[in-house]
């Protein structure tokens, strides 16, 4: 017998994992009105740094989702891991031109693919149905708790050139966790049967008999989509339109960290609440969705700290909580393969996260920034729509 994590070492595992591979992109948005100085490029090339970064994603996505049904969430994690930490390190010292930072963005884009259905294999098998909500709650709450740690670091890296201290920082820290996940799980990883490995082939060989994937899940799919397209232009552009409205950077990361707790709270508030309430899980990601999309309408309000601050708060914990509960109820829908239908989801989430800054870069730089968050609110609408639509053809497909 082999060592197995317990239900609360997974969730623990999983969290730092997701949180980690997150931090390449974050970070450059985070840090963005110092790495645009110093690389010398504008709104466009932020949203195309993003669009990068989703796009690999998005093209690797139900790949990633395969291999990981084949060699675990163990393997995974650890590959993961080890691919943050060249792109963090990579940044940090060699990127000293755009195209080289394009570059190292995709490759921690491998990484961040790479670690969702390791995650969510690993929750999926590892913790308790009835506590699952929860456990999908947490993993989700990766994001804030990255947007957070980014939120706090650019007040201590403001100085010139601190940005690169940060990825260095970064870093380390994810060599850490690389060492402590060999630590833990290498054990696990080189015993592990033939049978087992057999048994994830059969597994494979099952999902990939599917020639396209269920209607349900393609429009429930493309309505993540949708809302991931707002909410990564979210993430991407809020502090650099609170500098642009008059903030300090280092009370733009401020908010940004009031922010993210906001949301991290909202997505363990709703994963807690849905293990107790069992079903009907995705009228509620919708009804986030909805509200979330009238904090980028206070968004679009220029010349108010208070609609700034509220529009900010609002539509990070309700329009990008939804994550959480979603991801659950895709697992909870296709536990015969969760992490191939991860991979589904998360190619249009990679999609609408690749194409949603690229646009809202361009629309910024054409109309401004009201109607670019006015767009932003529009799409995340239409997900919200699209994830009804696709609740009522998983029930009809159920009956």
């Amino acid at each position: 017998m082999h060592w197995q994590p317990s239900g609360l070492q997974t969730v623990a595992l999983a969290i730092v994992s997701t949180s980690l591979s997150n931090l390449p992109l974050w970070l450059l948005t985070g840090f963005a009105p110092q790495v645009v100085h110093d690389l010398e490029f504008g709104n466009v090339g932020i949203g195309a740094g993003i669009a990068t970064f989703f796009g690999v994603s998005a093209l690797l996505s139900i790949k990633a989702g395969r291999l990981i049904e084949v060699i675990g969430w163990q393997r995974g994690m650890i590959l993961s891991a080890g691919l943050s930490l060249l792109s963090l390190l990579g940044v940090a010292l060699v990127a000293h031109s755009y195209p080289v930072l394009i570059a190292l963005l995709a490759l921690g884009a491998i990484g961040f693919t790479v670690a969702h259905p390791s995650a969510n294999l690993a929750l999926a098998g590892g913790v308790a149905h009835h506590r699952q909500g929860v456990a999908f709650g947490v993993k989700q709450a990766s994001l804030p708790v990255t947007t957070l740690m980014v939120g706090v670091a650019v007040p201590v890296f403001a100085q010139e050139g601190g940005w690169r201290w940060a990825f260095v920082t970064s870093a380390a820290i994810t060599f850490g966790f690389l060492a402590l996940l060999l630590g833990m799980l290498a054990p696990v990883v080189w015993r592990m049967r033939q049978g087992r490995r057999l048994q994830a082939l059969e597994r494979r060989g099952t999902t990939n008999e599917r020639q396209k994937p269920p209607r349900a899940l393609v429009i429930l799919a493309v309505g993540a989509g949708l809302g991931s397209a707002a909410t990564a232009s979210l993430g991407g552009f809020l502090v650099v339109y609170a500098v642009a409205s008059g903030l300090t950077p280092s009370s733009a990361g401020r908010l940004l960290a009031v922010a993210s707790l906001v949301c991290l709270a909202s997505r363990l508030v709703t994963g807690y609440v849905a293990d107790r309430r069992g079903r009907r899980h995705l009228p509620v990601v919708s009804l986030m969705m909805l509200s979330g999309s009238v904090g980028f309408g206070l968004l679009a309000v220029p010349g108010s700290l208070w609609l700034l601050v509220t529009g900010a708060i609002l539509a990070f914990g309700i329009g990008w909580a939804w994550n959480g509960l979603y991801v659950f109820a895709i697992v909870h829908n296709h536990r015969t393969y969760p992490a191939l239908a991860t991979g589904v989801v998360q190619t249009a989430i990679g999609t609408g996260s690749a194409g949603g800054p690229l646009l809202f870069g361009l629309t910024v730089s054409l109309l401004g920034y009201s109607m670019a968050w006015a767009g932003a609110g529009l799409a995340l609408a239409a997900g919200a729509g699209m994830v009804a639509l696709g609740r009522s053809f998983l029930a009809k497909d159920a009956r």
